[in-house]
């Protein structure tokens, strides 16, 4: 079977199972092997198809329930997931250990199905850089075919900063799946000698990519000695064909 991961040992017993299945249908056993087998074939609809059976048989399987939940989650079922989690989350008589795992699935669907989402970083970093002014090693250097004496400082120099950035994404309710994106991220890179920070420059860019627009400012400026600061921003929105 294309996909499979098992074997054909596992297989074999699937379908002895299933034609056992057929004269016991009802059999609680049978149907939790033949679930577990057809899980480790991945066929995921089928092992949820033989859950509901399961639930039918015994509507009070709290062990069926948390099964074809993690089932229809990995197939995008959210919604149908919900409902059977709610049974056990909502009934004062399921036991905490039981409780906790519907919980911990219900957060996984809600983070699946949120349509905001946020993230942000902040990062530090301090160094050394050799020969910062990039002197070269002779001590005389040729300009227009004439030698003039290498007057470049050769030293060291400590650079230390900082990254900051903040990203929001929030899904849009079209039919073809639709997202505004945006962010902000702050960089400030720190020199000891004020001459290698004498820097200031303004940037903007516009990019429009096929069935998309990105749009993006970056600002660099000197609000102190030594210290250069850049400010970005970027928003994008894809939209449906």
């Amino acid at each position: 079977m294309e996909g499979s991961n098992a074997s054909g040992a596992e297989v074999d017993q699937l379908a002895f199972l299933v034609d056992r299945l057929f004269d016991n249908p009802t059999n609680l056993d049978l149907n939790f092997q033949v679930m577990q087998l057809q899980m480790a074939e991945g066929n995921l609809e089928a092992a949820e198809a033989t859950l509901e059976r399961v639930l039918i048989i015994d509507p009070s399987s709290r062990l069926a329930r948390i099964l074809i939940a993690e089932i229809q989650i990995s197939l995008g079922k959210y919604a149908s997931a919900r409902s059977v989690l709610a049974n056990l989350t909502d009934n004062p008589a399921t036991p905490a250990e039981t409780r906790k795992k519907a919980e911990i699935l219900v957060e996984k669907i809600d983070e699946a199905t949120r349509t905001t989402r946020y993230s942000g970083g902040v990062s530090i970093y301090a160094g050394q850089t050799e020969n910062a002014f990039g002197r070269s090693d002779e001590d005389a250097i040729l300009f227009s075919d004439l030698p003039v004496e290498n007057t470049t400082k050769d030293k060291s120099d400590q650079v230390y900063g900082y990254q900051a950035y903040a990203r929001l994404s929030h899904d849009l309710n079209y039919q073809r799946p639709t997202t505004l994106d945006g962010g902000i991220r702050f960089d400030n890179r720190d020199t000891h000698d004020a001459n290698l920070s004498d820097i200031q420059t303004r940037r903007g860019i516009s990019v429009f990519p096929e069935q998309a627009v990105s749009i993006s400012r970056a600002v660099f400026f000197r609000p102190i000695p030594m210290s250069i600061i850049r400010i970005s921003a970027v928003i994008w929105v894809v939209w449906p064909a």
